[in-house]
């Protein structure tokens, strides 16, 4: 049976750069993938220029600088956020995982791709890996590792083998790209007849093609359709030109991320914005906790629960409550009515509050606008539960 020091299971952005890193450290990794090389992501494609700066990215797949962004009421009220400095980069996601992909197989990881993980568990020789490969016959194979990083998409099933606890609920992803005229910037669309509990979405990447997608609970299909097909969309389509993908994102964290001799990292823990479900920044971020903690588990030779609990501790310190104070606003959202959004950017254009909120407002963390969102005077004509308007009020004097 083949050894190794870690495997990593997903071979997307963060699964792909903390391969990358663990074998810049000098361990023997692993790296286990169902798709191809490229894969077929489902994703918008906007990734903020904080994690360009952050981290070292690939900026070959940048098709374009996102400068603004316009967003859309019910009733067409459009509201337009433009700022001096770039907040964002529309990328090509095939070309950015591949890129990252490259950068780990260059450090010398193993890639095994096609390669449908069937189990994990703890053995008394380590964690075992048994994978059935999707070429060949369907070959079971199985590996070995002192530890085991899963860096998949949303897995309920490789969750509930591990024993952990699941998902605090999923949405639907969905994408098609179209030939379209007349888009010049992103565009997101708010209410109940576009995306019930959600938000739509065109994305211009260049050439004419635009990606158009939302977010949504269930019946992702036929919201898409009725978004391309609608008055503000359909009358700019010259061309339906791409398939419809669609994926699972989990709402929020799950409750545990570790457990003995293995972490979980990135969107498979549920890692994502709760405002947005952008789960590529966060991952990373969380990926570099998890590889402090790996270190210091192979420090000690000890891969138990107790050692690798300080990596939830670590993520939750820096992005915890962000992601708490974003879930809460936005379950509390999910009892507005189309008039409560209209109302909402009424408000944001009165009173100084609009350009209050643009000073505070970050493409990857939203906390500081909310608490300037929720506590502002204005607020009262909107329905929001006392208990967010109270942590945002903490959280602000926490900062103070």
């Amino acid at each position: 049976m083949n050894t190794w020091d870690v495997i990593v299971v997903g071979a997307g952005p963060v699964g792909s750069y903390l391969s990358r890193r663990l074998a810049e450290k000098g361990y023997r990794v692993l790296l286990l993938d169902q798709k191809g090389k490229t894969g077929r992501r489902i994703c918008a494609g906007v990734i903020g220029a904080e994690a360009f700066q952050r981290f070292p990215l690939p900026r070959c797949s940048i098709l374009y600088t996102v400068d603004s962004i316009t967003m859309v009421s019910p009733s067409g009220k459009r509201l337009r956020h433009a700022t001096k400095e770039p907040m964002a980069y529309v990328v090509d996601r095939v070309a950015f995982d591949r890129a990252l992909l490259e950068e780990a197989l260059d450090k010398g990881v193993e890639f095994a791709n096609l390669s449908r993980v069937l189990s994990v568990e703890m053995t008394a020789m380590g964690m075992e890996v048994r994978c059935k490969r999707l070429v060949n016959g369907g070959e079971v194979m199985s590996f070995r590792a002192s530890l085991v990083v899963l860096a998949t998409g949303y897995t309920p099933g490789l969750l509930a083998s591990l024993g952990l606890p699941g998902y605090p609920g999923a949405v639907v992803g969905i994408q098609a790209v179209n030939l379209m005229r007349d888009v010049e910037e992103i565009e997101v669309y708010l209410g109940r007849n576009v995306a019930p509990d959600g938000f739509a979405w065109l994305v211009p990447v260049g050439d004419g093609m635009v990606r158009a997608g939302l977010v949504v609970e269930r019946d992702a299909r036929l919201w898409l359709e009725r978004f391309v097909y609608s008055s503000r969309v359909m009358p700019r389509v010259v061309e339906n030109h791409g398939p419809v993908r669609a994926t699972w994102i989990p709402r929020g964290p799950i409750p545990k991320t570790y457990g003995d001799g293995f972490l979980v990292v990135g969107e498979a823990a549920g890692q994502v914005k709760a405002t947005t479900y952008g789960g590529v920044y966060y991952g990373l971020i969380c990926a570099d906790h998890a590889l402090s903690t790996i270190e210091g588990a192979f420090r000690l030779g000890n891969f138990q629960e107790e050692v690798l609990s300080g990596y939830q501790e670590a993520w939750l310190h820096e992005i915890g409550e962000e992601l708490e104070l974003g879930a809460k606003l936005r379950e509390e959202a999910r009892r507005f009515t189309d008039e409560d959004i209209d109302r909402l950017f009424v408000l944001l254009g009165s009173d100084g509050l609009l350009p209050r909120l643009r000073a505070a407002v970050r493409f990857d963390w939203h906390k500081d606008a909310i608490c300037l969102f929720v506590k502002h005077r204005l607020m009262s004509s909107i329905p929001l539960e006392r208990r967010i308007v109270e942590k945002s009020i903490d959280s602000g004097r926490s900062e103070e």
